[in-house]
């Protein structure tokens, strides 16, 4: 009978470390941090000219406009990280390329569209291809020489980087626009770098 009792001793006190340790573990991985990281929904504009204020609710958003440039915030809700704002933005950027894929590919294969709403859907449907494309190698090309995620959304007329704010120092900004005007051949006037706390 002892020898019964020793062993569901050490059982339950086997039990008992395994509680313990998950307890602390989960403790240790849910903490807040000590340090302060600042309010993840500011982010500001890093190459222009004048400032202007404005106050929200849950924080305060310093966007900075010039007369070459469109402000624009990139917006990071509160309690997600920058990684998961870009890829949020990459998923909801790709939704709407779907999107209009989808619209172009339906007006090209529907039987009732006239030769014309064919052929200008296809121009636009082989336009929409190549700015994805031009998206994708601008992203890896900054990517690769700022070690940093970003997010490119271009259109005919301008582009738009958002990057982490944290990468803005030094030649960061002459590095993106030769990059945008490069792969884009838009003036850099055109060009609008946000960056994302």
């Amino acid at each position: 009978m002892s020898m019964i009792l020793k062993k569901s001793q050490i059982v339950t006190a086997s039990l008992l470390v395994a509680l313990c340790g998950a307890v602390f573990v989960n403790w240790y991985y849910s903490r807040p941090n000590s340090q302060s990281v600042g309010n993840l929904g500011e982010a500001e504009y890093v190459n222009a000219t004048a400032t202007s204020t404005t106050t929200t609710k849950a924080s305060k958003t310093t966007s900075t406009t010039s007369k070459n440039t469109k402000s624009t915030t990139a917006s990071v809700t509160k309690g997600s990280s920058v990684s998961e704002y870009f890829a949020s933005s990459k998923l909801r950027r790709e939704t709407a390329h779907d999107k209009a894929k989808s619209t172009l590919n339906a007006v090209i294969t529907n039987k009732d569209s006239s030769k014309e709403a064919v052929q200008n859907a296809t121009a636009e449907l082989s336009n929409l291809s190549n700015l994805i494309k031009r998206e994708a190698d601008l992203e890896n090309i900054i990517n690769a020489k700022l070690s940093s995620e970003c997010v490119v959304i271009l259109d005919d007329e301008k582009a738009e980087v958002i990057i982490a704010n944290s990468v803005l120092k030094g030649n960061a900004l002459s590095i993106i626009q030769s990059s945008v005007v490069e792969q884009t051949g838009l003036p850099v006037t055109s060009i609008s770098i946000i960056g994302a706390k």
